[in-house]
């Protein structure tokens, strides 16, 4: 990515689709299901908008961040230290694909607007090898809602992400490689308003970046005209005994 844009992307608040208040609801929700002081691993952590909301929500909890742009860890290694979490915070730049965890080692898994990028199954499997007995996993994807979206959409995301799938299709795959799914929603139209127009804002007159806003700029468009067909989804997936079916 052109160092400017990650200049740019490193600024804002989120790099992707995503609401605080639905993210603060699904790590409250598993409070239950998590022991007290949890090992929490954040998977494409950008710049920490998810990882210090579960420093928060957990305040018990180590908590380890892990993305593969030297930027975004920057970022984050600086509000860590700023708010005073370096005992209980790390972030870890490198693939979260090949993290440095032990097997059975987190209660938690947590990634979002991240998976796309390695896929959605092959991130599960890697997850879910470092999860103890019962951990869970928490994603969101981009995904169809429905089968009948219209050509341009189909087109659109052909070619941004020819493996998007139904989210029929991303839950039995995920029950296949091994988890429950605990909980599926959608995130509103306000999770994408929240993360395209910060940035839109943040590429408006910069000549250089012209070619990223036209990109994000036919993203949004796309969103705007065919929101009821595509999606990014929340999964929160808990991983069963080996040989269950």
């Amino acid at each position: 990515m052109h160092s400017e844009l990650m200049e740019v992307f490193a600024s804002l608040p989120q790099q992707g689709p995503g609401s605080d208040a639905l993210s603060r609801d699904v790590m409250r929700r598993l409070n239950k299901e998590l022991p007290l002081a949890p090992q929490i691993a954040d998977f494409g952590c950008g710049t920490g908008r998810s990882t210090l909301m579960l420093a928060e929500e957990f305040p018990q909890a180590r908590i380890s961040g892990v993305d593969l742009s030297p930027e975004f860890c920057a970022v984050l290694t600086a509000k860590v230290r700023e708010r005073g979490l370096g005992d209980r915070v790390s972030i870890h730049e490198g693939n979260m694909l090949c993290p440095e965890f032990p097997p059975g080692s987190l209660d938690l898994v947590w990634s979002e607007g991240a998976v796309y990028s390695v896929g959605f199954d092959a991130a599960l499997s890697a997850w879910r090898e470092l999860l103890g007995s019962g951990g869970i996993c928490v994603v969101t994807e981009c995904e169809w809602l429905c089968r009948d979206a219209p050509v341009d959409a189909r087109d659109y995301w052909g070619e941004l992400y020819p493996d998007m799938r139904s989210s029929g299709e991303n839950a039995e795959s995920a029950r296949r490689l091994g988890f429950d799914v605990l909980d599926h929603f959608t995130l509103p139209r306000e999770a994408w308003d929240a993360y395209h127009v910060p940035l839109l804002d943040a590429l408006h007159g910069r000549e250089s970046l012209l070619a990223a806003k036209n990109d994000i700029s036919k993203e949004r468009e796309m969103f705007l005209r065919y929101g009821d067909y595509f999606g990014y989804s929340f999964y929160v997936l808990k991983k069963t005994p080996a040989g269950s079916s």
